[in-house]
C-alpha cells in the first residue's frame, strides 16, 4: 500500500472512530458506558431485584437511544422486547433496527408485530417504509393498499400507484382513484420557474 493511500486509511479510520463516538462495540466498552452516569442507576437496577426489568430495559434503551447510542439501545429493547413484548417496545425495537443499518431484521420483526397487534397501523405504515427502503415496492404497495381499504376514513375507491419522474424512475406511491384511468406523472421542467 502506498503512502499516500496509508495515509487516507488511517485519516478515514480516525473519522469513523470520532463519527461514532470512540465506541468500538465490543463488550468491555459497552459495560464501561452503561457503568456510568446516566445509565449507572438503571444498569444497577437491571442487575439487582428489580421487578419489572422489562420497564428498566425499555427507560435504558430510550436513554442510550436519546444519546445517539443505537447499538447498545438496541440490545436493551430486545431484552424489553422478549420479557414483555408490548406495542411500544415493538415500535421503538424496530425503528432503532432501521437506523442502525438493520432493515431486515426490522421487517422480520415488525411482520411479528403485526401478528401480535393487528389493529396498530404504526407497524404496517413502518414495514411500508421499510419494505421501500430495501427496494421491495411490491409489497410496499400490497400492504399500503390493504391500509387504504382496511381504514374505515377511506373510500373503498382509492388505491396506491407509483408515480413516474419521467425518466424511468419511481418514487413514493400516492393515492389515486381507482375508476380513474389517468396516471399522473411528475416530469421535469425544461426550464427553471423564477419568483
Amino acid at each position: 500500500m502506498s503512502k499516500s493511500k496509508r495515509s487516507c486509511f488511517y485519516i478515514l479510520l480516525c473519522l469513523s472512530v470520532i463519527a461514532c463516538g470512540g465506541h468500538g462495540g465490543n463488550a468491555k466498552d459497552e459495560d464501561a458506558i452503561l457503568k456510568r452516569p446516566p445509565y449507572i442507576a438503571l444498569t444497577d437496577s437491571i442487575n439487582g431485584d428489580a421487578g419489572d426489568k422489562a420497564a428498566l430495559y425499555f427507560r435504558r434503551g430510550d436513554l442510550l437511544s436519546r444519546n445517539n447510542l443505537h447499538e447498545l439501545a438496541s440490545s436493551d429493547y430486545k431484552q424489553a422486547w422478549e420479557l414483555h413484548p408490548d406495542e411500544t417496545t415493538g415500535l421503538r425495537y424496530a425503528s432503532t433496527l432501521s437506523i442502525i443499518g438493520r432493515p431486515n431484521d426490522a421487517i422480520r420483526l415488525l411482520q411479528d408485530c403485526r401478528k401480535k397487534f393487528p389493529g396498530n397501523t404504526g407497524f404496517s405504515n413502518m414495514l411500508g417504509d421499510l419494505y421501500m427502503q430495501v427496494g421491495e415496492t411490491k409489497q410496499a404497495l400490497q400492504l399500503y393498499n390493504d391500509l387504504l381499504l382496511s381504514d374505515s376514513t377511506s373510500k373503498p375507491s382509492h388505491s396506491l400507484t407509483l408515480v413516474s419522474d419521467g425518466i424511468g424512475n419511481l418514487q413514493m406511491p400516492i393515492a389515486k382513484k381507482a375508476s380513474s384511468f389517468s396516471i399522473r406523472v411528475n416530469m421535469p421542467l425544461p426550464w427553471k420557474c423564477s419568483r
